[in-house]
């Protein structure tokens, strides 16, 4: 599992992300704060157009090639070569921070 963390960038604008435990590339674990979730200026993750409290139920869209473009240079060798477009995903953990587990079967 390559673990990709979501963090809000200096003074609240925008979002950078960045590998962990960049261990079995064939799955992408995704984690981000709410906030990221939330706001419109950051194209990488849209949660449904529901309330938060159908998070849960609904698909989320992930744009893997907006988060490639905002990966931390260090992480870049560590993105999995298969995580590129749109997904839509369910996330598996909404509270305090959002939660997907990737694989490529989920691609395309």
């Amino acid at each position: 599992m390559a673990v990709l963390v979501g963090h809000r960038g200096i003074g609240g604008g925008g979002v950078y992300w960045q590998i962990t435990q960049p261990d079995d590339p064939d799955v992408l674990t995704m984690v981000f704060p709410e906030q990221v979730a939330t706001d419109t200026a950051v194209p990488d993750v849209s949660p449904p157009e529901v309330g938060q409290e159908a998070w849960t139920l609904d698909f989320w869209t992930l744009d893997f090639d907006a988060v490639r473009a905002h990966l931390e240079w260090q992480s870049s060798p560590h993105f999995p070569a298969w995580a590129s477009g749109q997904v839509s995903a369910r996330p598996s953990v909404v509270r305090p921070q959002v939660r997907f587990d990737i694989t490529p079967e989920m691609i395309g």
